[in-house]
């Protein structure tokens, strides 16, 4: 068994059946029967395991209580850090949002647009651009492979 300390943050690393669990849940029942009204102790686990890490420590505990104790999963402590942050509460852009914004981008650059001019101004024209920059993110097309292959294309 390797422990890695960073800062606050410790990695507890070693081979199936080399004692890990048992050292980590030793430690915090420790910590939390020394002092029980101490800052959180974190303890994150796979998905599927932390109802079991609830269950083994809360069965160690003398007293049954582990309320200093958080056990979590790297997809709920995402949840609880987005909640916290504020990154939940931007939500994503509907359909016709997207339109929209890219109608206004058009609308804006009009002038520049030597190729699109003209077919910018055609109903639907929104909508398929749209569609083209839904299609180009989902196959990871950046801009920078955009701008290379005009390059080589137009010799430019």
């Amino acid at each position: 068994m390797q422990v890695m300390a960073m800062g606050v943050l410790r990695l507890i690393l070693g081979r199936a059946g080399s004692g890990k669990s048992q050292a980590v849940y030793n430690e915090m029942l420790t910590a939390v029967s020394l002092c029980p009204d101490g800052s959180p102790l974190w303890l994150i686990t796979p998905e599927q395991a932390t109802f079991q890490a609830e269950r083994e420590l809360s069965s160690r505990s003398e007293d049954g209580g582990i309320m200093r104790i958080r056990v979590t999963s790297f997809r709920r402590l995402a949840h609880q850090v987005s909640q916290l942050v504020g990154g939940s509460t931007l939500l994503p852009l509907s359909p016709l949002g997207k339109q929209m914004l890219v109608r206004r981008i058009v609308e804006d650059n009009r002038g520049s647009m030597l190729l699109f001019g003209r077919a910018a101004r055609q109903p639907g024209f929104c909508l398929r651009l749209v569609d083209l920059l839904a299609e180009m993110k989902r196959y990871g097309i950046r801009p920078e492979q955009l701008q290379d292959a005009m390059e080589r294309d137009t010799g430019m």
